[in-house]
C-alpha cells in the first residue's frame, strides 16, 4: 500500500514539473508600444487595431501599427510622448509606424518639439516624404496629389521612389507633387505659397500652435458723464511779444556729414556636399586569387554664407559641425564627412546664430 502511494506521489510531481517546464518555454507576450493619446476636437474618430475598428475618445491610447480615421466634419489629434502633436483634418486616414506616419488620405498638421527623436520625425504619402527636426508643417494627400507646406522651420523632402534627391522647404513655401508626374513636379522644387492657400484649416492650426498673440487689453473708457457738463470759459491768449530788431544774417556753409556706411549682415546659410566614391582595392582571399572590395563613400561638405550686399563667403572652416543618424558618421572641422556604416545621417551647421542642415544617404 505504501508503495502504491509513493508511486502516485511521484507521478503527481512529474506532472507538475512537466507543466512548469512547458510554461517556461512559452514565448513572452509582446506588449504593444504606446506612442501617445488621441484628442478629439470635434466630431468622431476611430482607431483601427489588428483589423478591428473601434470608436476613439479623448485620452484613448494610440499604439504602433494603429490606424486613426476621422469622420467627415471632424477633427482630432495625436499627442505624442515627447509633446509633439499631429492633427488630422476631416476624412483623414493616418497609420502610425516606427518613427513614421503614413498618410493614406486627407490632411495633417504636425507641430514637432525640438529636439526631435534621434531618428527624426517623418510623414509619408504614397509619393512624398517630409522629414523634420523641430518645426510645424502641413502634409496632405488628396486626389493623387501630395502637398507639403511649412509654417515654421524647415522640412527635408524626397520622393519615396528616389531618396537620394532631397529638397529643403522653408517657412512659407509649398511643394506640390502629383502621382502622375512625381519626378517632374519634384524637380521644380518648392515655391512660396500664394495668400489664398492659407485656408481655415491652416489658420486653425497656427492658432493652436500659438502663432497669434492675445489681443492687447482695451484702453480705459472715458467718463461720459463729464462730457455732458458745461465747459469752463476759454482762457484768453497771452499778448504778443514786442517786435525784435532784425539782425543781418551771416551766410554759413552747412557742415558736410560723411555718408553712413552700409551695414553688412548675414542673410542666409547654405550647406552642400559632394560624394567622394572610394577606389576599389584588390585583396587576396588565399584561394581564388584577387577580388575587388569597395569601402563606403565619403563626402566633402561646403558651408556658404550669404550677406545683405549680395556677397557670398565660404565659411566651411568657421562653422560648428554636428552629425546624427543611423550611419554613425563623423565630420572634420574642414567639412570632410566619413560614415561608419550604411544608413542616413543629418549633418548640421551653426554660424553666427544661423542654423541649417541637410540629409546624406549612405551608400
Amino acid at each position: 500500500m505504501k508503495m502504491v502511494k509513493l508511486i502516485y506521489l511521484l507521478l503527481v510531481l512529474a506532472a507538475i514539473g512537466a507543466g512548469g517546464y512547458f510554461y517556461l518555454q512559452q514565448p513572452e507576450a509582446i506588449l504593444p508600444v504606446s506612442v501617445g493619446n488621441l484628442n478629439i476636437y470635434i466630431g468622431q474618430a476611430a482607431i483601427v487595431r489588428d483589423g478591428v475598428s473601434q470608436p476613439g475618445a479623448t485620452g484613448s491610447p494610440v499604439y504602433l501599427d494603429d490606424t486613426v480615421r476621422t469622420s467627415p466634419d471632424s477633427r482630432a489629434s495625436i499627442i505624442l510622448k515627447d509633446g509633439s502633436v499631429i492633427r488630422l483634418d476631416a476624412s483623414t486616414e493616418l497609420r502610425v509606424e516606427q518613427d513614421l506616419f503614413k498618410l493614406v488620405s486627407g490632411r495633417t498638421w504636425s507641430k514637432v518639439q525640438e529636439p526631435a527623436p534621434a531618428d527624426g520625425y517623418q510623414v509619408e504619402t504614397p509619393t512624398l516624404v517630409g522629414a523634420v527636426r523641430g518645426t510645424s508643417f502641413l502634409v496632405s494627400y488628396l486626389k493623387n496629389v501630395s502637398q507639403i507646406y511649412v509654417g515654421l522651420g524647415e522640412v527635408f523632402s524626397y520622393l519615396v521612389s528616389n531618396q537620394e534627391n532631397i529638397k529643403i522647404i522653408k517657412s512659407g513655401q509649398l511643394l506640390v507633387v502629383s502621382d502622375a508626374a512625381a519626378q517632374a513636379d519634384f524637380d521644380k522644387g518648392p515655391l512660396f505659397a500664394p495668400p489664398e492657400f492659407k485656408d481655415e484649416w491652416i489658420i486653425f492650426n497656427e492658432k493652436e500652435d500659438g502663432y497669434f498673440k492675445e489681443p492687447a487689453p482695451a484702453l480705459p473708457r472715458l467718463n461720459e458723464s463729464r462730457l455732458s457738463q458745461p465747459l469752463p470759459p476759454p482762457v484768453p491768449p497771452p499778448p504778443p511779444p514786442p517786435p525784435i530788431k532784425s539782425q543781418p544774417q551771416l551766410k554759413t556753409e552747412p557742415a558736410s556729414r560723411p555718408e553712413p556706411a552700409a551695414v553688412k549682415y548675414l542673410t542666409d546659410l547654405d550647406l552642400t556636399y559632394k560624394k567622394i566614391e572610394p577606389a576599389g582595392q584588390e585583396i587576396s582571399n588565399g584561394l581564388y586569387g584577387y577580388q575587388t572590395a569597395r569601402s563606403l563613400p565619403s563626402a566633402q561638405f561646403t558651408a556658404t554664407a550669404s550677406y545683405s550686399d549680395n556677397s557670398q563667403v565660404d565659411v566651411t572652416s568657421q562653422v560648428q559641425w554636428s552629425v546624427s543618424g543611423t550611419a554613425g558618421g563623423k565630420i572634420s572641422p574642414d567639412g570632410l564627412y566619413q560614415p561608419a556604416t550604411e544608413g542616413r545621417d543629418t549633418v548640421s551647421v551653426v554660424f553666427k546664430e544661423q542654423k541649417t542642415s541637410t540629409i546624406i544617404v549612405i551608400p
